[in-house]
């Protein structure tokens, strides 16, 4: 039989939201399942302790549901997205002040 690849296994919110070990690693990834993304997501979430890791999980959940929703592209982070969009904005605002 073999072994997995993953050790320190636990589900957060059944298999929405899973923190896990890889073999050769010190930190803790997310398996993410949102509704509207096709299979699974996977990210580190770059913590050490498991309590920080299910908390950096949750955000990293929240996040890709809120990407989802708002029909932004899954791959973007939403900080990027409201920098983009704000952005925008300013320029737009620009633009049109000048063209009154």
């Amino acid at each position: 039989m073999k072994e997995p690849t993953y050790t320190d296994h636990h589900q957060i919110r059944g298999t929405e939201l899973v923190v896990y070990k890889r073999k050769r690693s010190s930190v803790y990834q997310a398996r993410l399942k949102v509704d509207g993304v096709k299979g699974y997501i996977v990210k580190t979430t770059g913590k050490k302790s498991l309590d920080d890791a299910i908390e950096q999980a949750e955000i990293l959940w929240e996040d890709y549901r809120y990407r989802v929703r708002h029909n932004l592209d899954e791959r973007v982070s939403v900080r990027r997205a409201c920098v983009t969009k704000a952005l925008t904005r300013a320029f737009l605002r620009n633009t049109l002040s000048d063209t009154f």
